[in-house]
């Protein structure tokens, strides 16, 4: 593996693509978001993606332009789109599958982040009876407002990251069965099938409903950007998204991380 490619490896975003792709012939979609009280991801500039003929008509980067985005000039509500495309603009391989766990939003409109860690723990305990291995096989980030996300390398679920017909409801399966087991560790009995515990903490599925195709979000936020957004009562936020080891998720308290977050958003 050269320098260059181990150097977009090592960005972090797309640590999950299997040696067999060359990330030197992949593009991938880059966008921000504007995030009001009122539209809370209304994403910009992310190129649209032709969902039955898998292409897309750009614009396009290549891989190495995530670390330039994240490391210069706007590093606020920054996103990639999931599908990574060849260089006749057809989606190759897609990636991560990640579970984005989202707490649940309270009449003042804030999140229960609390909830939202009791959620992950549970996801983390069935990764754990599966014997995934984190760095290797996922990895767990603070997204700084909803929740958290774990970002998990398709082939260790046993599913392909190849663009096919047969790749999104081999994830929707994967989401289900692991929504399904991390629902009996909590005990939950909420009737939410995604929901993990009693307050309806979710795993919100980027997936289309299961008598659709393709990607209800075909976008993912950026590790180590900045997510900013606004409050109802107009107070705006900054934090980063974080990647946080398992054994700090559960040594900390959840105010320190949230802390740490803001502190680096600050220094940005």
């Amino acid at each position: 593996m050269s320098s260059e490619t181990s150097s977009i490896r090592a960005s972090g975003d797309f640590w999950w693509l299997a040696p067999s792709y060359d990330e030197r012939r992949l593009l991938v979609g880059l966008g921000c978001a504007l995030r009001t009280p009122r539209f809370d991801d209304a994403i910009e500039i992310v190129p649209a993606i032709d969902f039955g003929a898998m292409r897309t008509s750009g614009p396009l980067y290549e891989l190495d332009e995530v670390f330039r985005a994240r490391t210069a000039g706007r590093r606020t509500n920054l996103f990639r789109t999931i599908c990574l495309f060849d260089r006749d603009l057809r989606a190759a391989v897609a990636g991560p599958l990640y579970l984005d766990i989202d707490a649940h939003q309270l009449d003042n409109g804030s999140y229960q982040l609390e909830d939202a860690a009791r959620a992950t723990s549970c996801v983390l305990d069935v990764l754990r009876e599966r014997q995934l291995s984190e760095f290797d096989d996922y990895r767990l980030l603070f997204t700084g407002h909803k929740g958290f996300n774990i970002e998990i390398r398709p082939e260790s679920l046993g599913v392909t990251s190849e663009i096919s017909p047969a790749i999104w409801p081999a994830w929707r399966q994967q989401i289900t069965e692991i929504a399904s087991d991390a629902r009996r560790v909590s005990g939950t009995q909420h009737p939410c099938p995604l929901a993990i515990t009693d307050a309806g903490c979710v795993i919100d599925s980027f997936l289309m409903a299961s008598s659709g195709s393709g990607l209800r979000r075909p976008y993912l936020r950026l590790q180590d950007s900045v997510n900013h957004w606004a409050e109802p009562d107009g107070l705006e936020i900054s934090r980063v998204k974080l990647t946080v080891t398992v054994s700090s998720f559960h040594a900390r308290p959840l105010a320190e991380l949230v802390a740490e977050a803001e502190k680096r958003a600050e220094t940005l």
